[in-house]
């Protein structure tokens, strides 16, 4: 039987809160910060993200984007919640 994903909680949040990270880009902070624990798609790839010590660290659609494509083999699913939620983090930080 497979094993089910666990889902990232309070007490791995502190925990991620806690170590030592990779630099991060203005996307990864915004998602992480605003979506890290939820039980939804952007709460997913905050997850992945978050865990992810070599996560892109360029500010950039284009290197994120190609990152998740050809490093990580991204499922489409994935990719389009990329999508939408970098549209998402522009319009916000458009208006910072």
């Amino acid at each position: 039987m497979a094993e089910k994903p666990r889902r990232i909680g309070v007490f791995n949040m502190m925990r991620y809160m806690e170590r030592r990270k990779p630099n991060r880009s203005g996307f990864s902070l915004w998602i992480i910060k605003n979506f890290l624990g939820m039980d939804n798609r952007f709460g997913d790839l905050a997850h992945d993200m978050a865990i992810d010590d070599r996560f892109p660290e360029e500010d950039s659609y284009d290197a994120i984007y190609d990152y998740l494509v050809y490093q990580c083999g991204a499922c489409q699913c994935c990719i389009n919640v990329f999508k939408e939620s970098w549209a998402m983090y522009r319009k916000e930080s458009a208006y910072a």
